[in-house]
């Protein structure tokens, strides 16, 4: 008996305890799943080719995800100009890093914790935060593994699962125009990153551009200055960069 009532006892304190952490965090914790999409975000531009799909590719997969807060209030200024980021983004920031929701790393740079994401989510400002990290962090790495299982998962219809030549042979094409660089491994093996900087807007993130003719142009947002540069379309609708199709791995 004595046993039984220390059970009940137990739980009611551990059901105590999480109606506390609820109201301490204000919000349910979501964690980042790619499955979380709509229907229309699946199609994420709906990509003629398979390299085509490794800018967004590296973008969802790529680990860890920091960005500045310099980075996030630019993005943030450009696609959510009705939001007042001087008077809340750094409220908002302390809010999201207590929520789990990113950590602060290094002072001025947050790094996204979320294992769960809706990029077309935007409806308070810690949401609109988690977009700009997404979008804005650099470097964007990760391996073929990784960009192969996002591929499977929203494009299906390239059947890589059943024919991964065409896998290998879109990487080593990607290499060949500039669109990535391998920095470890050998092969579809290893690990591959973006040349150039890639910063979708939440349209594009949320896979909502139909046609490439509708897309805005990519951009880069300068740490060291206060403009925004803009890669001018390519008729893939991706930006040039180096021409190595190996490098070192190189990691800041």
């Amino acid at each position: 008996m004595e046993e039984s009532k220390g059970e009940e006892q137990n739980s009611e304190e551990s059901q105590e305890d999480k109606k506390k952490r609820q109201k301490k965090s204000g919000r349910p914790k979501r964690k980042f799943v790619l499955s979380k999409f709509s229907s229309e975000a699946e199609k994420h531009g709906n990509p003629s080719r398979i390299e085509d799909v490794f800018p967004m590719a590296l973008t969802y997969m790529s680990d860890p995800k920091e960005a500045s807060i310099r980075k996030i209030s630019k993005y943030m200024e450009k696609y959510y100009p009705e939001v007042d980021t001087d008077a809340t983004l750094k409220k908002a920031l302390e809010k999201g890093e207590s929520d789990d929701m990113w950590q602060a790393v290094g002072g001025q740079t947050y790094r996204l914790l979320l294992e769960e994401f809706n990029p077309g989510y935007s409806s308070d400002i810690e949401d609109m935060i988690s977009q700009a990290i997404m979008a804005t962090h650099e470097p964007k790495t990760a391996s073929g593994k990784m960009i192969k299982k996002y591929i499977l998962q929203y494009h299906e219809n390239f059947m890589i699962d059943k024919r991964p030549h065409l896998f290998k042979k879109a990487l080593e094409k990607a290499c060949s125009k500039n669109i990535i660089r391998q920095v470890s491994g050998l092969g579809s093996g290893g690990s591959f990153q973006l040349v150039k900087p890639f910063v979708p807007s939440p349209a594009i993130l949320a896979g909502e551009v139909e046609d490439k003719a509708d897309r805005v142009d990519f951009e880069i947002v300068n740490d060291e200055y206060d403009e925004i540069y803009v890669v001018r379309k390519t008729k893939s609708g991706r930006g040039g960069g180096m021409k190595e199709r190996k490098a070192p791995v190189s990691r800041k």
